[in-house]
């Protein structure tokens, strides 16, 4: 059995002021926060991203970045607009709780197809990742 564990991270420092938070964009702020998650050796846990972001006609910039960083089992993700001027990104992983070690994914679904009658399934993440038979679902 294992232990779900929610990261949550964002860049930002609670002493910068409001402008200091508008100078850096939500691309550098994005590069950073995964940049952090690289260096812990998180990555190949990590089964599910929630990513806040501030404006979503910058999503293809920005998702042209996330996808440098996960393989071909990507993560279910859902990434969503805020009224904030900062990324935030939550990683859910799970923890075996006998062994305290990070579990990877046991079960994927990653679809990429292009259809001329239905929507595109192409993207950086999965469309469902199964651990201790809980599915998790992008865009939930």
């Amino acid at each position: 059995m294992h232990d779900r564990l929610t990261l949550s991270v964002s860049i930002l420092d609670p002493s910068l002021t409001p402008e200091q938070i508008e100078a850096i964009s939500p691309k550098e702020q994005l590069l950073t926060i995964m940049d952090h998650l690289k260096s812990t050796g998180m990555l190949s846990h990590v089964i599910k991203v929630g990513l806040l972001v501030t404006d979503l006609s910058q999503f293809k910039d920005l998702n042209a970045e996330y996808v440098k960083y996960f393989g071909i089992k990507p993560p279910v993700r859902v990434c969503v607009e805020i009224p904030s001027k900062e990324v935030i990104a939550f990683f859910h992983v799970f923890k075996d709780s006998a062994t305290q070690e990070f579990a990877k994914v046991q079960t994927n679904m990653h679809v990429q197809s292009i259809s001329k009658w239905a929507p595109p399934n192409i993207g950086p993440y999965s469309q469902a990742n199964k651990i201790d038979n809980i599915a998790f679902l992008a865009g939930q």
